[in-house]
């Protein structure tokens, strides 16, 4: 092993992150519980968090489409609504889990926060947050799986440029190639029929993705700033999400003319989406709340392969060759971001690595002060 003379601060910190879990191991100390925490301190937890939400979403996606080919199913507000309240039952508990494993009373503000900003932010998150569900399911309803996935991805791209007005994240080159990269991706996925001759998606379809997109955006957009500026635990987020689609799903389903529908095998189906809506969005946020927006919309891409995959495997629907390489071009729109975003952690690296040895020892004992009460609890 290298002395500390030798150790830049990241290596310093690798090394002394390995010594930890296993004095903690060795000693007895780490149980299921505070495992689960030492692992969420692993660099890539966050967006391998965020990567099994994308297949978790696609695996959501697959079920709406089998309603609908197989019970002639299109009420998508009910849908929504299931998947809201059973989010919202499922988050109530883990809300009082973590109240009571932290000793704090259980109060109005375990679930709206305790300051109006905070309040105000999970507010806007849950209309968002519904607007791009909303939008996403009806668009499921009527085009084909792999196009609303990759349209609803645009929020990718949306987010991106939102974190830099709202969050103080740098514009950079990169995003501005990759917003006309994405827009042809567009076009090519939504084939429209003033460029290519009868072979246009259904407009009312496109609509909602791309409306649907843009509320995902700004949803985002609100769940790191509760993980920032106005921090809120992950399952309190998600309970006000489940909130907002029980409470909007009602009229909306009156204004878009949609029927409820009494069948036992469709209400069964809507509580499995809601189960895996729920684990999904779960991952999704714990991931968002612990890293930046663009690197963890990344991992969403998993999403975009997976309902392809789907699609060609367990639907009736096709893929030409203009609507995959319309898919890629957004994903490389993406990729792009990404490539930015890697070469400015590089940068970051270099300077941290140059931080005296002492200055990085002071930061790791406050850590070590918070993990060990985390683990006591």
């Amino acid at each position: 092993m290298q002395s500390p003379a030798n150790l830049t601060g990241a290596h310093y910190r690798e090394q002394r992150a390995r010594r930890g879990l296993t004095r903690r191991l060795s000693s007895g100390q780490v149980k299921y519980k505070s495992c689960y925490r030492l692992l969420s301190e692993m660099s890539f937890f966050p967006l391998f968090l965020v990567f099994l939400s994308g297949i978790g979403f696609s695996t959501q996606a697959l079920v709406i489409k089998k309603l609908t080919s197989h019970y002639d199913f299109t009420s998508s507000s009910q849908i929504v609504f299931f998947r809201g309240f059973v989010q919202l039952i499922i988050s109530f508990f883990l809300v009082l889990r973590n109240s009571r494993s932290t000793a704090t009373p259980l109060t109005l503000s375990s679930f709206f926060g305790a300051k109006r900003t905070t309040t105000y932010v999970l507010l806007t998150r849950a209309t968002f947050g519904y607007i791009g569900i909303c939008g996403s399911f009806y668009s499921l309803l009527t085009i084909p799986m792999g196009d609303s996935t990759t349209l609803i991805m645009l929020s990718t791209i949306w987010s991106s440029l939102l974190a830099v007005f709202f969050l103080g994240e740098k514009g950079t080159c990169y995003l501005l190639m990759a917003i006309p990269t994405a827009f042809v991706g567009v076009i090519l996925i939504v084939q429209p029929s003033f460029i290519f001759a009868g072979s246009s998606l259904n407009p009312t379809g496109v609509l909602a993705a791309i409306i649907g997109s843009g509320g995902a955006a700004i949803a985002y957009i609100c769940v790191r700033m509760l993980g920032t500026s106005s921090p809120m635990y992950w399952s309190a987020v998600t309970f006000n999400q489940g909130l907002g689609q029980t409470v909007y799903a009602v009229p909306t389903l009156y204004l878009l003319n949609q029927t409820f529908v009494w069948d036992a095998h469709i209400i069964a189906a809507c509580c499995l989406l809601g189960v895996i809506g729920t684990a999904s969005q779960a991952c999704m946020t714990m991931g968002m709340q612990r890293e930046k927006s663009a690197l963890t919309s990344v991992m969403r891409m998993s999403d975009i392969l997976a309902s392809f995959c789907f699609q060609l495997a367990f639907t009736d629907e096709t893929a030409n060759a203009v609507t995959v390489g319309g898919a890629a071009l957004v994903v490389s729109g993406v990729l792009i971001i990404l490539w930015g975003k890697w070469k400015e952690s590089k940068i970051v690296e270099r300077s941290d690595d140059k931080l005296p040895l002492t200055a990085v020892e002071e930061n790791d004992d406050e850590e070590d002060e918070q993990i060990e009460m985390l683990t006591r609890t």
